[in-house]
């Protein structure tokens, strides 16, 4: 058989940081769903919210959605032991590096606009640790 491409020990960690991942780009997508009408209404504190400025979507979509896929996407290949194939690990570095270079974008934005949002940093946070257990070392 053999050797895994990622460690057991690894594998838990991508797992369980993809798990809070999800918790929070959930708790974001909700709350950017409930404000979105209230902001349209003219709502002052809707229209205040990180979830409604411009830098909240990508393409239309909530940065929260991408990150609900994501999450999920490394959920299933934690789970499902193809994170221990040819393509399971490269392809979840890929998505690795995707959503850290976005989170570094969004970061500055927050920056310069001198805004905080703990749901934000939560997932800024996790995406770069989910980067660094998932880019490829000389140990599994």
């Amino acid at each position: 058989m053999a050797e895994p491409v990622i460690s057991p020990t690894r594998r838990l960690a991508v797992v369980g940081a993809a798990l809070y991942g999800l918790r929070w780009a959930l708790t974001a997508l909700r709350t950017q769903r409930r404000l979105t009408p209230l902001a349209a209404a003219g709502d002052p504190a809707a229209l205040a919210s990180v979830t409604q400025r411009p830098e909240a979507s990508l393409l239309g979509v909530p940065n929260s959605a991408y990150g609900v896929a994501y999450y999920l996407g490394l959920l299933t290949l934690g789970l499902s032991g193809a994170l221990d194939t040819r393509w399971g690990r490269p392809l979840a570095a890929v998505a690795a590096v995707a959503a850290l270079a976005r989170s570094l974008w969004l970061l500055g934005a927050l920056a310069r606009s001198a805004t905080w949002c703990a749901v934000c940093m939560r997932a800024h946070v996790t995406n770069a640790a989910l980067a660094l257990l998932l880019l490829p070392t000389d140990r599994a």
